[in-house]
């Protein structure tokens, strides 16, 4: 339970920081434009 669990927390981990990292990149792109 507590395997799953910990393996849980890191998908959902990654998965939040992959997304960051696609907010902060196309938010710097868009800057650099401007």
């Amino acid at each position: 339970m507590k395997s799953s669990n910990s393996e849980e927390i890191v998908v959902r981990m990654r998965r939040s920081s992959q997304q960051s990292l696609q907010f902060s990149l196309s938010f710097g792109s868009s800057f650099a434009y401007l």
